[in-house]
């Protein structure tokens, strides 16, 4: 069974990871901006590092002129030279790292939108430019919906309902890929299915609520009960019902 729901989530987990790459990186120069405006980039460069971050500033010292004059020339707060070269070799490898960070997030940005277009592009040709399925089709994709009818009614009668009510649903894309139709690129199990099915003019209400009941149960997390299988069943039964007089009446 091609499982086209698979690639449209693949297609989700992948703008939400680039989203979240975009969001990091932000974040990441926010900080590098607020890092930079306190400590200032005269100190980075003067090899004051990171050190003074977060350090008061010499119009907020507390001491006093004669405090200063008497310390000299000392300044007991300064690192080492070597910390200060160390403190500012983390802070330029932090800068790298953030910016290869945003190219690799913008990169993967460009690559998703490049994707996205594609997918467009290719529909749009799909939708204008593919060849109508072959004459006969219709009434071969019916005749491999009636011939295949007890055997896609006793799947939907075995196991549990929710397994039974998929498996129901997929015997359509089998029943058409039978009779020589195929899905298309871009469509996703479902919408092949209800292609398939408005192909051959099957009951259109009984259909909507059939494919309603195959999403609930494909797609939900509670519990799917007996009284939805049986309805799936009554509704499996007015389809082929609907093929049933559809052909009937292409031969009269």
């Amino acid at each position: 069974m091609r499982d086209g729901s698979a690639g449209t989530e693949t297609v989700y987990d992948g703008r939400r990871a680039a989203v979240v790459a975009v969001v990091a990186v932000t974040l990441l120069l926010v900080l590098l901006v607020t890092v930079a405006a306190s400590i200032g980039p005269g100190d980075v460069l003067r090899g004051g590092g990171l050190a003074n971050f977060g350090s008061p500033s010499p119009t907020e010292s507390s001491e006093s002129p004669s405090a200063t004059a008497t310390s000299g020339n000392s300044q007991p707060d300064d690192l080492p030279l070597f910390l200060n070269i160390l403190m500012t070799g983390l802070f330029v490898l932090f800068v790298v790292v953030v910016l290869a960070v945003a190219a690799l997030a913008l990169r993967e940005a460009w690559k998703e939108l490049g994707r996205f277009r594609l997918r467009r592009r290719q529909r749009r040709e799909h939708v204008d430019f593919d060849v109508v399925d072959a004459p006969g089709a219709e009434d071969a994709v019916a005749t491999a919906i009636a011939g295949d009818a007890a055997a896609q009614l006793a799947s939907l009668r075995e196991g549990t309902p929710r397994n039974g009510i998929v498996a129901c649903w997929a015997h359509f894309e089998r029943q058409a890929e039978q009779a020589g139709v195929h899905p298309l690129p871009w469509e996703t199990s479902s919408e092949f299915a209800l292609r398939i099915l408005e192909m051959v003019r099957a009951d259109t209400s009984a259909v909507s609520a059939l494919a309603e009941l195959f999403r609930e149960a494909r797609f939900s997390e509670h519990e799917v009960a007996e009284g939805q299988r049986e309805r799936a069943v009554e509704l499996l039964g007015q389809i082929h019902a609907s093929l049933g007089r559809r052909t009937t009446g292409s031969r009269s």
